[in-house]
């Protein structure tokens, strides 16, 4: 990250209100759980594809 928007955005920071940094933090979780909620169903979905190549393969 460009340390002038590193800057920028701390200075925004320190001048917000408690309410505002909590609701920052608050969009910021948020949008961490989505994130994280689509990694893991990627993560699912290559589980469950790969186990069904497993089964379809011919087993030896």
């Amino acid at each position: 990250m460009d340390m002038k928007k590193y800057d920028k955005a701390l200075e925004i920071i320190s001048q917000m209100t408690d309410a505002e940094r909590m609701s920052l933090t608050l969009i910021v979780a948020a949008k961490m759980t989505k994130w994280l909620s689509v990694e893991i169903s990627n993560v699912r979905f290559d589980q469950s594809r790969h186990e069904v190549q497993n089964l379809a393969s011919p087993s030896e």
